[in-house]
């Protein structure tokens, strides 16, 4: 009788004790996953103004990566490799579709933009979405999609545009006219530098 009741009793103790390491683990999992998405969601992007090269060699191998097809992903991607883009967005995701009168060129950003940042990075994405007007004839309208990271670690979603008639009331001239050659295009990236 002595020895069922000291089992049992052992049984209990040992039940507990699992119990209590289970809650343990378990709590220490969900305050490491929240630790781990408040430090993913203040990873923002880095930002600084962008420097563009207005050189000659410069603005033929951008014309030389001009995209003919809007469906071609490889010609798109070698362009956007070209123009460094990602050193402006961070990662991203590119979806093109029809719009009402031309296609629509969407980049979604994976971080966050800091909001101290916001009005350098509009204004980068503004030049970037230039060239791309000139160099991929098919597009109309280029879109940047982003979160916004306020000082209290709260996103807000932004979405901002370009298209061709503000692009060229912005230039003074049709910026489709800049990816007709080098020299134009030289002459696109010279205003942007300045």
């Amino acid at each position: 009788m002595k020895n069922k009741r000291s089992t049992k009793i052992l049984l209990l103790t040992l039940g507990a004790v699992a119990v209590i390491l289970a809650a343990g683990l378990l709590v220490m999992h969900v305050l490491g996953d929240r630790e781990a998405s408040a430090a993913g969601s203040a990873d923002s992007i880095t930002v600084e103004a962008l420097s563009i090269d207005d050189s000659k060699s410069y603005a033929k191998e951008l014309l030389e990566c001009k995209v003919d097809d809007v469906n071609d992903t490889a010609a798109v991607a070698k362009l956007f490799d070209a123009m460094k883009l990602e050193e402006v967005t961070g990662e991203y995701t590119v979806t093109i579709s029809a719009g009402e009168e031309a296609q629509v060129l969407s980049l979604t950003l994976t971080k966050p933009v800091a909001q101290a940042d916001k009005e350098t990075f509009d204004a980068n994405m503004q030049l970037c979405a230039q060239q791309m007007l000139a160099l991929i004839p098919q597009v109309g309208e280029v879109q940047w999609n982003y979160s916004v990271l306020s000082d209290s670690a709260k996103e807000e979603a932004v979405s901002v545009s370009l298209d061709e008639a503000g692009a060229t009331k912005e230039l003074g001239k049709n910026v489709k006219n800049y990816g007709n050659s080098a020299g134009k295009l030289q002459k696109l990236l010279e205003k942007q530098a300045s």
